[in-house]
């Protein structure tokens, strides 16, 4: 019984207030029938007040329950000893990248009109940089200062190289070219709105030398708000943890994508070849993180090793507001959903079918009502959508993040 209490525990005051307010519901609704009846003499809509009371009382009770069944595994704030994301030098000083040695870790960025989170996600990058790492910067045909900036660094060492697109490639296309160019063993991602934390190229690519079967490591991740001041901590585990590649397919699949941004992994670039799937303009980086998966395992590493910047311009708002989110939800889980060491059973399947109906509302005003029909009924539940997400809904959205997108162990 004990483990049982320790892991409601966490969430027991969510449960709690939204046991409340079903009750509120049903007394609202029992209620306003009692006085609709009084005035006309009619049954409301034909049902008795207890009748609606029941109702509205049930469909909380179904969303608390699959809320229950998926409930997310989280993790405390950073310890007070945790370190800090680095603080940005000014970005009009010189960043000298020198060294000397072939490359063994090649670090790439794609560059877009950011100037400013660009230059201290260099400044990051620079506490990190040694001998056996290369830089490569990309630029999508950016008309700011950025691009001048970043040709000062690519002048003064060989080891730093910028390629200018003509047009832009979108940010798959994006990513392809940073594969393209590199030259080092391993890859490692840093998106201009994040920041590398003192020893994470190191720590990573120890973790690679160590563990010949691991194809991806994943660190922890602060998340930070625009100023950079830290608003949340994820990690993929608790503690350092190999995960068997299938094994973390199979999690990720039926929940949220555990593993993290491209800013949090590194992965070898000869298992990378394929490159990123050009069909997916959201996930296209959990896609390849399966990918990779299939070939080996995940290495999890519990410490914050960068920090990930939240704000409402990114490419997840734009993918949430668009119904992008909800089309590669499907196209992935058609991608890998049949594969033979999936797992299905009823309670991933309605943890999957709940997640997918809270994204599919959160785009509601979006998708085409007949596109939406249609994935309800193939891939999600009518139900959940129409009796559960108005009422749950508005309650995860103000959470931020909402629980049901985060992920789900075992």
């Amino acid at each position: 019984m004990a483990p049982v209490l320790a892991a409601i525990g966490a969430q027991s005051s969510l449960l709690v207030l939204s046991l409340l307010v079903g009750f509120l519901a049903a007394f609202l609704g029992y209620g306003a029938a009692r006085r609709f009846e009084a005035r006309s003499g009619v049954a409301a809509w034909r049902l008795p007040a207890g009748g609606w009371a029941f109702i509205f009382f049930l469909s909380w009770l179904i969303g608390l329950l699959l809320f229950f069944i998926s409930r997310p595994t989280t993790h405390p704030p950073a310890p007070p000893g945790a370190p800090p994301a680095p603080r940005p030098l000014s970005p009009r000083q010189h960043l000298d990248f020198s060294h000397t040695e072939p490359a063994v870790i090649t670090v790439v960025m794609v560059l877009y009109e950011k100037f400013e989170p660009t230059m201290q996600a260099l400044t990051s990058l620079r506490a990190n940089f040694t001998d056996g790492i290369e830089l490569i910067l990309v630029d999508n045909a950016s008309t700011d200062a950025t691009v001048a900036m970043v040709e000062l660094a690519a002048a003064s060492n060989d080891k730093v190289r910028l390629f200018r697109n003509d047009r832009d490639l979108g940010i798959v296309g994006n990513f392809n070219a940073c594969l393209m160019h590199a030259q080092g063993e391993y890859i490692k991602f840093l998106c201009a709105d994040d920041l590398l934390l003192p020893s994470c190229l190191e720590r990573m690519a120890a973790v690679l030398d160590e563990h010949a079967d691991a194809a991806l490591v994943a660190g922890g991740r602060m998340l930070v708000d625009e100023q950079g001041a830290q608003v949340g901590m994820r990690r993929c585990a608790d503690t350092m943890e190999i995960v068997p590649g299938e094994m973390a397919i199979d999690r990720c699949l039926f929940g949220a994508n555990a593993i993290g941004e491209p800013t949090a992994v590194m992965f070898r670039r000869a298992q990378a070849s394929r490159g990123f799937r050009e069909d997916l303009s959201h996930l296209m980086d959990l896609e390849m993180w399966f990918y990779l998966l299939e070939q080996g395992d995940l290495a999890c590493l519990p410490e914050p090793l960068c920090a990930v910047r939240r704000h409402a311009g990114q490419m997840t708002m734009h993918s949430i507001k668009s119904g992008a989110l909800v089309e590669d939800n499907i196209r992935l889980f058609e991608a890998y959903g049949g594969k033979p060491y999936v797992r299905h059973g009823w309670r991933k399947e309605s943890s999957r079918r709940l997640r997918l109906a809270y994204r599919i509302w959160l785009s509601r005003r979006h998708l085409d009502p007949a596109r939406r029909r249609e994935i309800l009924r193939r891939y999600s539940s009518p139900w959940a959508y129409r009796l559960v997400m108005p009422m749950l809904g508005p309650v995860l959205s103000r959470l931020g993040g909402t629980y049901l997108l985060r992920r789900r162990r075992g």
